[in-house]
């Protein structure tokens, strides 16, 4: 994992995927997953059962956000819970005792989802009903003596006198568990559909080869599961950064002593969505910015989208131009 990075880790059998958000660690470090066996994990409280899937999450780093867990469900996982989807719990070991976390669980998507601020062992497990109380049959019931009506008086309601005072409406609380679970999905939509360079990042040269014009990549959608990133101009804004200015991007046209311009072109696909399958050329075009991009620089462009993971796209120019490169 880097600072400014997104990144993901997928268990080998791929039943687990965990999900990193950019700028959860402020060093480079190692996330290691090691698979557990049910036997080899704390013992579970008595009315939770295990479903065999249990693993272990380190980290050289501490976590400087939540990360995003994500377990696959299979055919028995629903069966085991009785087809309650709300059975279904993802459990975390922490201070010698398992805490349920708040867990999102689709059976239609065959998934489990919980976020976590801290690594330790995970398991996920389902959460059996209690104990029916029996009803007491009618021999063994004691009769309560009927107590005497109490009679109220009837009270006239008070009319507010002053009609410019609105009443105040009670604020709604929201449990600890509901805002855990919005917390959740606020983390799902930070890592969503996230976007991936495919390829290489090109440079096209100005026709004197003394500084770079424009910068082009090909965009897909990393992940399959959570659906299509929005690339449209009010959904994205892409901005250029190297040691001497840090400039928004414009979709179509711009102004000004010094800006950028960007478009994007569908190879596979359509429309202002990047699907999964589709791929996307996106150019920015760096000639009307001053100063201009020369050799041996560093730059940095950022593709923002309202949801999701930003892209990060580091690149040097080279010590000399061609008139189209692969930039490293």
């Amino acid at each position: 994992m880097t600072p400014n990075a997104s990144a993901r880790l997928d268990s080998p059998d791929g039943n687990v995927t965990v999900n990193i958000a950019a700028n959860t660690v402020d060093v480079s470090s190692e996330l290691t997953y090691t698979a557990l066996s049910t036997a080899e994990i704390p013992v579970l409280p008595t009315n939770v059962r295990a479903t065999g899937k249990a693993f272990n999450l380190t980290t050289t780093a501490p976590l400087l956000r939540p990360i995003i867990i994500t377990i696959a469900l299979i055919a028995a996982d629903a069966a085991l819970a009785t087809g309650n989807e709300s059975n279904i719990v993802i459990q975390q070991h922490r201070a010698g005792a398992w805490v349920p976390l708040p867990t999102v669980v689709d059976f239609g998507a065959s998934k489990a989802i919980a976020s976590v601020d801290s690594l330790s062992i995970l398991t996920l497990a389902v959460v059996q009903p209690g104990p029916t109380l029996r009803s007491v049959p009618p021999t063994e019931q004691t009769a309560i003596p009927t107590a005497a009506p109490i009679v109220l008086p009837t009270l006239s309601p008070t009319l507010n006198p002053d009609p410019s005072k609105t009443p105040i409406p009670t604020p709604t609380v929201r449990t600890a568990f509901e805002q855990s679970e919005e917390k959740v999905q606020g983390a799902l939509d930070e890592i969503s559909s996230t976007l991936r360079v495919r390829g290489d990042v090109i440079g096209d040269a100005d026709a004197s080869r003394n500084w770079l014009d424009t910068v082009k990549f090909t965009l897909i959608n990393g992940d399959q599961s959570y659906g299509a990133a929005d690339l449209s101009s009010t959904g994205v804004v892409i901005t250029y950064m190297d040691e001497n200015q840090a400039l928004n991007c414009t979709n179509g046209s711009g102004s000004g002593s010094s800006y950028c311009l960007w478009t994007a072109s569908w190879i596979i696909g359509s429309g202002d969505w990047v699907e999964p399958g589709e791929q996307v050329d996106l150019t920015v075009d760096l000639s009307n910015m001053r100063p201009v991009l020369r050799s041996s620089k560093e730059f940095t462009i950022q593709v923002k989208r309202n949801k999701g993971a930003v892209l990060l796209v580091y690149r040097t120019t080279p010590a000399e131009f061609k008139a189209i490169q692969a930039l490293k």
